[in-house]
């Protein structure tokens, strides 16, 4: 009996063991051709060639396969079922929810930017949205290959002299991204021209902005001149002076950055 005993094969534990050395071995295989696959897609971003090996066990619908049997309650399109009365949700309340989802990561960003396609207009939203310090953060360790001259197309293209402090905040943020030198050097043609462009009009909105903020302070200067004289007299710098100094910083931040984009 006892020799019984110890000849005793426990068949189920081996089956078990056996299902996961199969599972195990393909699901090696099954990463390893999702690899061969990323690579062969070129993907730009170590963000992709990941996402792209964690989905190697999702399967591709099938003709047959229904998703969600039953009465659909709600609508395919739910804006085609109002009414001409009913009032469409204010612009603020988009932006809002834009604002939530702003990508926080390079992978997310590139999905985003081309996802907007040949909309200009909200690509530079998108980059003024996210301002200076989120970019940087986002491409900090290096720009995705042809971004940087998209970038400088469409801040070029879409200019607005209100947003000069924040376009400059931009270029300086990504200039101190990894490999920045790279990306200049893979700028096209009519992407430098873009960038020059950009650049003259930094320069022009940024003088027009002292003319406008010296001016302004000025005025103000002469209506409190006679109420508060020993402002005047201190050591402390005056509104004019501040503003000038205001614009003088952002004169050299784009002489210095004129010469890393090489201009």
């Amino acid at each position: 009996m006892a020799h019984l005993k110890e000849d005793w094969i426990d068949f189920g534990k081996l089956e078990k063991e056996l299902d996961e050395a199969v599972q195990k071995d393909a699901r090696y295989w099954r990463e390893n051709d999702a690899k061969f696959r990323a690579v062969e897609q070129r993907v730009e971003t170590y963000e992709q060639f990941r996402d792209i090996v964690k989905a190697a066990h999702i399967k591709p619908l099938d003709k047959k396969d229904k998703i969600g049997e039953g009465k659909r309650n709600q609508p395919w399109n739910p804006y085609t079922s109002k009414t001409a009365g009913q009032e469409h949700p204010k612009q603020d309340e988009f932006s809002r929810k834009e604002s939530n989802n702003l990508p926080k990561t390079s992978h997310e960003f590139i999905q985003s930017w081309k996802t907007l396609g040949d909309a200009p207009s909200e690509k530079y939203h998108l980059l003024t949205g996210l301002g200076s310090e989120q970019l940087g953060h986002i491409f900090r360790a290096e720009i995705g290959f042809g971004l940087l001259g998209d970038f400088m197309t469409v801040l070029n293209q879409q200019f607005r002299g209100s947003d000069c402090h924040c376009i400059v905040g931009i270029l300086e943020s990504l200039s101190r991204t990894n490999r920045f030198g790279l990306s200049v050097g893979f700028l096209s043609k009519p992407e430098r021209q873009d960038c020059l462009e950009l650049f003259q009009k930094l320069q022009e909105a940024s003088s027009c902005l002292e003319k406008n903020s010296t001016s302004a302070f000025a005025s103000s200067e002469t209506k409190t001149k006679d109420v508060l004289p020993e402002t005047r007299e201190s050591g402390k710098l005056q509104p004019c002076q501040i503003a000038e100094e205001g614009s003088d910083d952002v004169q050299d931040k784009l002489m210095a950055l004129r010469k890393l984009y090489k201009l």
